[in-house]
């Protein structure tokens, strides 16, 4: 019987260790939220703001045709506010997307002359 009761206890402790060694690593992961945003339009864009969950990332000057990308940390489930302000005033503005924590993400946000689309999503 003493036998069993430490292999029992060995068991137990193997199973603990695990748990707390699985949380740790699940708590630690950065989820991440990678964005590139295309100018698909053949205005410059004077000025894009990407706001996820109450933080904002600011892109100027952004020739047409050209790309940029922005990084974000997700800490809560949250879409992307994207206001498009092109170089002769005009402006865009829409939320598109959907992140939650426990992902990273790889995403497009494809702008038009009329249209901000969400033309590529990539959870990794």
């Amino acid at each position: 019987m003493i036998g069993s009761q430490k292999v029992n206890y060995y068991l137990l402790t193997l199973l603990i260790i695990g748990c707390l060694a699985g949380a740790n690593i699940a708590c630690s992961k950065k989820n991440d939220s990678e964005v590139t945003l295309v100018n698909g339009t053949s205005e410059n864009i004077e000025k894009c703001l990407i706001e996820l969950a109450g933080v904002t990332v600011v892109i100027n000057n952004l020739k047409a045709g050209d790309k940029a990308s922005a990084a974000f940390v997700v800490r809560s489930d949250a879409h992307y506010k994207v206001t498009v302000i092109f170089s002769g005033g005009r402006k865009l503005e829409k939320n598109v997307g959907y992140v939650t924590p426990g992902f990273d993400y790889r995403d497009t946000i494809l702008i038009h002359s009329n249209e901000i689309i969400l033309s590529n999503t990539e959870p990794r």
